[in-house]
């Protein structure tokens, strides 16, 4: 009866140990079913954050793309403003330049009439002179022919 109820209770604790063992089995798959659950979250987290900082490194670059597009428009706009600048500066010299040519050329011709007047003048002058000394000459002429007579 001893050696029985031994056995039995050696059985028992067989048992006992084979549903522990069993039930520690099951925990053990259960914690590693959590564990791989959590190493998976843990994954798609690190992947998602990896996503995010891409994202966010994208962005960025549009953004510094889009000054860089921003600064080069305005040494563009600078530039032009320059160049509009510049040719309004040429075009008021050569105005300036086309008008002294202009007044240069009226008070060429200005010189150049009144020269002509002079000479003309000069001309008249000289043809008068010598009307009055062919006038004298005649006169005097006359004169001794009248003496001539008289004597």
């Amino acid at each position: 009866e001893e050696e029985e109820k031994k056995k039995r209770l050696d059985a028992q604790a067989a048992l006992a140990s084979n549903d522990s063992k069993k039930l520690t089995k099951t925990e053990e798959k259960k914690k590693k079913k959590e564990k791989l659950k959590l190493k998976k979250e843990e994954e798609e987290m690190r992947s998602q954050k990896i996503a995010m900082e891409e994202e966010r490194a994208e962005e960025k670059r549009k953004v510094e793309k889009a000054k860089d597009k921003q600064k080069e428009a305005k040494k563009m706009l600078i530039e032009m403003e320059r160049q509009r600048r510049q040719e309004e500066e040429k075009a008021k010299r050569d105005k300036e330049k086309r008008e002294q040519l202009e007044k240069q050329e009226k008070e060429r011709l200005k010189k150049e009439e009144i020269e002509k007047a002079a000479a003309a003048a000069a001309k008249l002058e000289a043809e008068a002179a010598e009307a009055e000394r062919k006038k004298k000459e005649k006169a005097e002429k006359a004169e001794r022919k009248k003496e001539k007579a008289e004597k």
